[in-house]
């Protein structure tokens, strides 16, 4: 299980290399007696103001607003097609330089809201996108495939119309979609970070969409895939990156799932308590940009996802016993090794 170090998030990220990982206390965010349907696919991003917005996956609609502490404050629940609603179940979130979530509602949406609101905008989308990141200047970077002759484009940077400007990170024509997802993060200046799914080459853009360098991590246990075994409970899974963030000191944290330590294979039907244990483990690697350098590194014994946002958090979503699901969010710190 996970421990419960009070540290302030990264206050020791300059004093310490190489550095340990730690999580300051768990947050729970609400309960069964609040409206929020949590399910282990459940998003969450932490907000400027302290709280968080919680949005689950493929269930009708909904985002749950909760403060600093777990309490819940809210619901934004307004489902239809027109402008300012949830047409469909929740596929990404994250949070623009205003602080307003953005929420991707369908494949072609982003839906615009101010936690606490009762209204949101919204806008529609000149292609379907996995991922997606609202930037500084007004830009959108979105992680999709477009094919160009023999290449697939699976970065593109558009404007407030959703026109493409610029179009980046080309694949060959026959690269299975597996391969296609980027996790995405801003960076300070204003530009943004990518990271494939499959390999360890962090990329740099301009706040415009141009290439500034690659790194390759040095992560020698991180072998590139082009696709995947099958279902993770039958077989077993390859390293698979989920999420990136910049750190307020410029490092880079990064997470990852792979085969828990102890993975087999496991029955199809998976009792309701089972959850994620004993197929993924999370690592949490953090890095120095400019050398690909690890400075600290910590293996979790479940499945474990950034929250986008304000950076340093990372969250799971548990099952008990009784089918009910939780949601905990950790702060990340830094501490000397001994």
């Amino acid at each position: 299980m996970l421990s419960t170090l009070i540290v302030p998030a990264f206050v020791l990220a300059q004093a310490c290399s190489p550095c340990k990982v730690v999580l300051g206390n768990a947050i729970q965010l609400g309960d069964v007696t609040d409206p929020v349907a949590r399910n282990l696919g459940s998003y969450v991003v932490a907000l400027k103001s302290g709280g968080f917005v919680v949005a689950p996956w493929g269930v009708a609609p909904h985002l749950g607003h909760y403060s600093r502490t777990g309490r819940f404050l809210g619901i934004f629940d307004r489902q239809g097609r027109g402008p300012g609603e949830l047409e469909e179940s929740v596929r990404a979130m994250t949070v623009d330089p205003a602080g307003e979530v953005n929420v991707l509602n369908g494949a072609r949406r982003i839906l615009h809201w101010k936690p606490g609101s009762a209204k949101a905008t919204s806008r529609n989308l000149p292609m379907t996108i996995d991922e997606f990141l609202p930037l500084a200047n007004g830009l959108t970077v979105v992680n999709a495939g477009t094919r160009d002759g023999a290449s697939v484009a699976v970065i593109h940077v558009i404007d407030r119309k959703g026109r493409i400007l610029r179009s980046s990170d080309r694949l060959p024509s026959a690269a299975r979609q597996n391969i296609w997802r980027r996790a995405l993060a801003p960076a300070a200046d204003g530009g943004f970070w990518t990271l494939p799914v499959n390999d360890s080459r962090l990329s740099r853009y301009s706040e415009d969409g141009r290439l500034l360098k690659t790194v390759q991590l040095h992560r020698p246990w991180f072998k590139s895939w082009q696709t995947t075994p099958g279902p993770s409970t039958q077989f077993r899974p390859v390293p698979r990156n989920t999420g990136i963030q910049e750190l307020p000191d410029g490092r880079l944290v990064i997470t990852t799932l792979v085969a828990d330590s102890k993975w087999e294979p496991k029955p199809a039907a998976l009792s309701p308590g089972l959850n994620a244990t004993r197929i993924v483990d999370t690592i949490v690697d953090v890095f120095e940009p400019v050398s690909g350098r690890i400075v600290a590194s910590a293996r979790f014994d479940e499945s474990l996802r950034l929250a986008s946002g304000v950076p340093g958090f990372i969250y799971a979503a548990r099952t008990d016993n009784t089918g009910d699901v939780k949601i905990l969010i950790w702060q990340l710190g830094l501490k000397p090794e001994p």
